[in-house]
Protein backbone atom coordinates (compact mmCIF):
# COMPACT_ATOMS: atom_id res chain seq x y z
CA UNK A 1 0.00 0.00 0.00
CA UNK A 2 1.76 3.48 -1.12
CA UNK A 3 2.52 6.18 1.85
CA UNK A 4 -0.09 8.59 2.06
CA UNK A 5 1.90 12.16 1.99
CA UNK A 6 0.41 12.76 5.57
CA UNK A 7 1.77 9.88 7.19
CA UNK A 8 4.68 9.99 9.76
CA UNK A 9 5.35 6.30 10.58
CA UNK A 10 7.48 3.91 8.53
CA UNK A 11 6.15 -0.07 9.30
CA UNK A 12 2.99 -1.20 10.62
CA UNK A 13 5.05 -2.13 13.90
CA UNK A 14 6.31 1.20 14.61
CA UNK A 15 2.53 2.36 13.75
CA UNK A 16 0.99 -0.58 16.39
CA UNK A 17 4.15 0.90 18.77
CA UNK A 18 2.68 4.62 18.28
CA UNK A 19 -1.29 3.63 18.06
CA UNK A 20 -0.58 1.95 21.52
CA UNK A 21 1.45 4.57 22.89
CA UNK A 22 -1.33 7.14 21.87
CA UNK A 23 -4.14 5.17 23.33
CA UNK A 24 -2.65 5.68 26.64
CA UNK A 25 -1.80 9.18 26.36
CA UNK A 26 -5.58 9.86 25.58
CA UNK A 27 -6.42 7.64 28.75
CA UNK A 28 -4.87 9.86 30.67
CA UNK A 29 -5.85 13.06 29.08
CA UNK A 30 -9.45 11.47 29.42
CA UNK A 31 -8.87 11.18 33.17
CA UNK A 32 -7.33 14.63 33.85
CA UNK A 33 -10.77 16.06 31.89
CA UNK A 34 -12.68 13.96 34.63
CA UNK A 35 -10.56 14.86 37.64
CA UNK A 36 -10.60 18.58 36.61
CA UNK A 37 -14.74 18.70 35.82
CA UNK A 38 -15.79 19.28 39.31
CA UNK A 39 -19.28 20.37 37.97
CA UNK A 40 -20.90 19.39 34.73
CA UNK A 41 -18.35 18.80 31.94
CA UNK A 42 -18.93 20.25 28.25
CA UNK A 43 -17.96 18.71 25.21
CA UNK A 44 -16.60 21.17 23.27
CA UNK A 45 -14.81 20.65 19.53
CA UNK A 46 -11.43 21.73 21.12
CA UNK A 47 -11.76 18.50 23.24
CA UNK A 48 -12.36 16.64 20.49
CA UNK A 49 -9.53 18.05 18.81
CA UNK A 50 -7.29 17.61 21.65
CA UNK A 51 -8.60 13.82 22.10
CA UNK A 52 -7.78 13.54 18.13
CA UNK A 53 -4.48 14.83 18.20
CA UNK A 54 -3.37 12.56 21.28
CA UNK A 55 -5.17 9.57 19.06
CA UNK A 56 -2.68 10.17 16.01
CA UNK A 57 0.30 12.30 16.97
CA UNK A 58 3.45 11.35 15.75
CA UNK A 59 1.52 9.03 13.41
CA UNK A 60 -0.21 11.68 10.56
CA UNK A 61 0.69 15.14 10.46
CA UNK A 62 -2.91 16.56 10.71
CA UNK A 63 -2.92 15.25 14.08
CA UNK A 64 -5.64 18.00 16.19
CA UNK A 65 -7.12 19.25 13.36
CA UNK A 66 -10.33 19.17 11.14
CA UNK A 67 -9.84 17.86 8.02
CA UNK A 68 -9.52 19.91 4.61
CA UNK A 69 -10.40 17.48 2.27
CA UNK A 70 -12.57 15.31 0.59
CA UNK A 71 -12.53 11.56 1.85
CA UNK A 72 -13.85 8.63 1.00
CA UNK A 73 -15.31 5.07 3.38
CA UNK A 74 -15.39 1.58 2.23
CA UNK A 75 -18.87 0.91 3.24
CA UNK A 76 -18.15 -2.28 4.49
CA UNK A 77 -16.56 -5.55 3.69
CA UNK A 78 -19.58 -6.88 1.83
CA UNK A 79 -20.33 -3.92 0.26
CA UNK A 80 -17.06 -2.60 -1.81
CA UNK A 81 -19.11 0.83 -2.33
CA UNK A 82 -17.32 3.88 -1.78
CA UNK A 83 -19.40 6.72 0.89
CA UNK A 84 -18.24 10.41 0.53
CA UNK A 85 -18.79 12.19 3.71
CA UNK A 86 -20.58 15.84 3.73
CA UNK A 87 -17.68 18.36 2.79
CA UNK A 88 -14.65 19.36 4.52
CA UNK A 89 -15.97 22.80 4.87
CA UNK A 90 -19.18 22.20 7.05
CA UNK A 91 -16.96 19.52 9.70
CA UNK A 92 -16.78 22.69 12.38
CA UNK A 93 -20.28 23.49 12.31
CA UNK A 94 -21.75 19.67 12.16
CA UNK A 95 -18.93 19.01 15.28
CA UNK A 96 -20.24 21.98 16.92
CA UNK A 97 -24.05 20.64 16.88
CA UNK A 98 -23.09 17.19 17.77
CA UNK A 99 -20.95 18.85 20.80
CA UNK A 100 -24.54 20.95 21.85
CA UNK A 101 -26.70 17.66 21.54
CA UNK A 102 -24.52 15.48 23.33
CA UNK A 103 -24.12 18.88 26.24
CA UNK A 104 -27.98 18.80 26.18
CA UNK A 105 -28.52 15.38 26.10
CA UNK A 106 -25.96 13.94 28.84
CA UNK A 107 -27.11 11.63 31.08
CA UNK A 108 -25.66 8.76 32.97
CA UNK A 109 -27.81 6.39 30.23
CA UNK A 110 -26.24 7.81 27.69
CA UNK A 111 -22.64 7.04 28.88
CA UNK A 112 -23.42 4.09 26.30
CA UNK A 113 -24.31 6.04 22.88
CA UNK A 114 -21.80 8.00 23.73
CA UNK A 115 -18.97 5.25 23.87
CA UNK A 116 -20.81 3.90 20.67
CA UNK A 117 -21.29 7.18 18.51
CA UNK A 118 -19.95 9.94 19.58
CA UNK A 119 -15.92 9.09 20.00
CA UNK A 120 -15.68 7.05 16.37
CA UNK A 121 -18.27 9.91 15.02
CA UNK A 122 -16.16 12.99 16.05
CA UNK A 123 -12.88 10.99 15.56
CA UNK A 124 -13.70 10.49 11.81
CA UNK A 125 -15.56 14.18 11.09
CA UNK A 126 -12.22 15.69 12.42
CA UNK A 127 -9.57 13.77 11.32
CA UNK A 128 -8.13 15.83 8.53
CA UNK A 129 -5.93 12.89 6.41
CA UNK A 130 -7.96 12.94 3.31
CA UNK A 131 -7.46 10.70 1.02
CA UNK A 132 -8.88 11.39 -2.78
Amino acid sequence: MPRSPNQLYDTAEQKADLEARNGLLQFDEVRKMIAASRSEFELTPEILLRLQYLAIRDLYTCAGKFRTGAVYLNRSFNDPGLHQPGPWEQVPSHVGEMCNYVNANFTIGYILFLAETVEPLGLFLISCCARG
